[in-house]
């Protein structure tokens, strides 16, 4: 899967447009990098834990 179905799939799921979800996913990417880049982690239970590898 890349982006665009993840888009398409999570557009159909919740009625948003495309461009919304695509807002949304790449706030929630973004959001993310920063948080580790920063040195904290972000942990989504039941999908995984990110931060950064030392």
């Amino acid at each position: 899967m890349n982006k665009e179905d993840l888009v398409n799939m999570i557009a159909a799921k919740t009625r948003l447009t495309k461009k919304e979800t695509t807002h949304i996913l790449d706030s929630l990417t973004e959001t993310i990098m920063e948080t580790v880049a920063s040195g904290d982690k972000v942990v989504l239970v039941g999908f995984g834990t990110f931060g950064a590898i030392c």
